[in-house]
């Protein structure tokens, strides 16, 4: 079974050198938001004479598909449950390296508000908007008592929001866009 090296860099550098004399160079293939993650690590890797290049890719999905498909030898930048449903609906064949190194933030913040009881009436909530994310946030947000969900739906959306007493407009966004939305528009 071919290794995913998406979610500790630094082990993932390690083992491709370790079964690799030359030290080719190692694509590690991202988006926006992870090579944020991959700048900060280089000159560590660099220093111990591994070469890597940054392949920037559009969305997660297509990052495992190019790690699954062998034209980057790692993706970064995904979660656990994300990779288990790509490898579910894709026939992907992908494991993450351990031990875990990397973690998302998946949660709620705010620059504005210090508790939930602050948000008020309308206010706008951005949440990514690939099926696995949304139904994170979506939970959270119902764990928290902003919403309730349908319960006989086991991955909802927004349109199984069955109740929402604040009327929280809930904007779904790709990750990159729900960021800056987030820090731009939302206000939030």
């Amino acid at each position: 079974m071919r290794i995913f090296k998406g979610i500790l860099l630094l082990l993932a550098f390690l083992l491709i050198a370790c079964s690799n004399e030359d030290k080719k160079v190692i694509k590690v293939g991202g988006t926006v938001i992870s090579k944020v993650t991959y700048d900060a690590i280089k000159p560590v890797f660099e220093s111990k004479g591994y070469k890597s290049e940054f392949i920037l890719l559009d969305a997660n999905p297509v990052c495992l598909e190019a790690c699954n498909s062998e034209e980057v030898d790692i993706s970064l930048g995904q979660h656990k449950k994300f990779i288990e449903n790509y490898n579910t609906s894709k026939g992907g064949d992908l494991v993450m390296v351990k031990p875990y190194g990397y973690y998302t933030g998946i949660g709620l913040y705010s620059l504005k508000y210090k508790n939930i009881e602050e948000i008020p009436q309308n206010a706008r909530i951005a949440i990514m908007n690939d099926a696995m994310n949304m139904q994170i946030a979506l939970r959270i947000l119902e764990n928290i008592g902003l919403i309730k969900l349908n319960e006989n739906v086991k991955n909802p959306t927004i349109i199984d929001i069955v109740q929402n007493p604040k009327n929280i407009q809930i904007i779904d966004f790709v990750r990159g866009i729900c960021i800056c939305y987030t820090q731009n528009v939302a206000n939030f």
